[in-house]
Formats: C-alpha cells, sequence, structure tokens
C-alpha cells in the first residue's frame, strides 16, 4: 500500500512543482545569455537595458516561487491529507499511519532532491553559457576542492555518495521536524496553525541547545571548519544527527497520529 500512496503523492505535487522546476532552468538561460550578449556589447541599447531588467526580475522570481511553492506543498498535502477534513478517508485505507507518514515524507524528499538538483543545473548551465571553457573547468576544479574540504580526499563517487547522503538525511530530518510540530499543533482545539509554529520553534531550539551548538563549539576549540581534519569529522557527526532527529520526529509524529489523532 506504501507503493500505492507514493505514487499518488508523487504525481499530486509533480503536477505542480515540476513544470516550476523547468521553468527555473529556462529563466537561468536567459539570464546567462543575456548576461554574455551584454559583456560583447559595446553599449547597451534600451532594449538591451529592459531586457536585462526583463531576465533579472524572472530568474530571481522563479527561485522565490519555487521556494515558496515547495514549503507551501509540503504543509499543505499534509496538513490536507492527514489532518484535515480528507483525514476521515485516508485513515480508512487499508494502510498504517506510518506507511501514511511515509508516503508524505519519502515524496516530499524526492520533489526538493529534484529541486536542488534542477538548481544546481541551473547553476551550471548559467556558468556554461557565460564563461569559456579555461573558466568553466576552473569552476568545476572549484567545486571538487570544495568537496575534498568536506569530507576529506578520495574519489570521485565517494565524495559525491557522502554529498548525496548528507543531503537526503537532512531533508529528511526537516521534513521530520516540521511533521511532528504540525502534528503537537494538532492536539489544541484552535489556533492550530499558531501552535504548529510554536511547536516547531520549540524544538529548533531544544535542537540547538542540545545538539548543534555543543558540536560546534567543539570544532570551534580544535581550530574552526578552515581545515580539512576538522570537516572531515563534522560529516560523521552530521549524519547521526540528522538520523537521531529523523528517529525523535518521527516517533512524535507517529504516536501523535496513530494515538491522538484530532480532526474535530
Amino acid at each position: 500500500m506504501l507503493g500505492k500512496l507514493l505514487k499518488y503523492e508523487l504525481k499530486a505535487m509533480g503536477r505542480i512543482i515540476l513544470p516550476l522546476y523547468l521553468v527555473l532552468i529556462l529563466a537561468a538561460g536567459l539570464f546567462a545569455v543575456n548576461i554574455k550578449l551584454n559583456d560583447k556589447a559595446q553599449t547597451l541599447s534600451g532594449f538591451m537595458n529592459i531586457l536585462s531588467i526583463i531576465t533579472t526580475i524572472l530568474f530571481v522570481a522563479c527561485i522565490f516561487v519555487v521556494v515558496i511553492v515547495m514549503i507551501f506543498l509540503v504543509v499543505q498535502r499534509f496538513y490536507k491529507n492527514l489532518l484535515g477534513q480528507e483525514g476521515y478517508l485516508m485513515f480508512t485505507l487499508p494502510a498504517s499511519t506510518l506507511e501514511h507518514i511515509l508516503s508524505k515524507m519519502l515524496s516530499s524528499m524526492i520533489w526538493i532532491v529534484v529541486g536542488i538538483l534542477a538548481g544546481t543545473s541551473a547553476g551550471f548551465l548559467m556558468v556554461a553559457i557565460i564563461s569559456d571553457l579555461k573558466t568553466f573547468n576552473e569552476f568545476i576544479s572549484e567545486i571538487m576542492n570544495n568537496l575534498d574540504a568536506l569530507f576529506g580526499s578520495g574519489s570521485l563517487m565517494r565524495q559525491l555518495g557522502m554529498m548525496v547522503l548528507v543531503l537526503i538525511l537532512g531533508v529528511l530530518k526537516s521534513l521530520s521536524e516540521i511533521y511532528a510540530s504540525m502534528a503537537v499543533g494538532h492536539q489544541f482545539n484552535s489556533h492550530r496553525g499558531i501552535m504548529s509554529i510554536a511547536a516547531y520553534i520549540v524544538f529548533s531550539i531544544i535542537e540547538m541547545c542540545l545538539g548543534f551548538m555543543p558540536f560546534i563549539r567543539k570544532l570551534g576549540e580544535r581550530g574552526g571548519l578552515l581545515y580539512n581534519e576538522q570537516l572531515s569529522g563534522a560529516f560523521p557527526a552530521a549524519v547521526v544527527f540528522s538520523l537521531v532527529g529523523i528517529l525523535v520526529y518521527g516517533t512524535i509524529t507517529w504516536k501523535l497520529l496513530d494515538s491522538r489523532l484530532n480532526l474535530e
């Protein structure tokens, strides 16, 4: 049943967010082409100035729209299907509470990762259009150096694998925190939206106190984040931090929806 729920969620989110990703890549290409043309032109005509403004506004607007719509979909799909009026129907399906939660989480995670890939592709496209081959190669080399600093020296596949793992776990942890906050806020009979936001703030403060701040302080005592040995040590800590967050927030969400679901 999880597969069917996930398939439905992917389609429901994809029909809205996928066209926006494509528009973002197109806007990035137009923006880069405009910059390239402006660099080659000796003087800018009135038309080119207007075109420059339009492409810049379009590109920036696309970034904001994609981020806002993605956040809206993450919240709206979970609230509408499981905590709203549709919850009466959804929980009559032959699926467990955990399967409902996982379908929302995995679908959101997949589309967020696709969005990050779309944004990365847009960035590469811009660099490829604006720069020459030498500058583009230098750009790729700089990225590889940054990967070395973050995860330690090693093969390209190892570095990319670490980056993908940290990315996926980080996204899942963030989604788990959002869902847990909404589940807590929905325990109240009024002002559920405000209480959900308050729960999210409380969770974030607890994270800062129990995990993130001591970790950063420890790194600071060892010399900060400027050296490879500190950064490579940060990788397993980031993985553990995300896994613990997923477990804790996921358990809170599951328990509240399974035992204390309030659809009134």
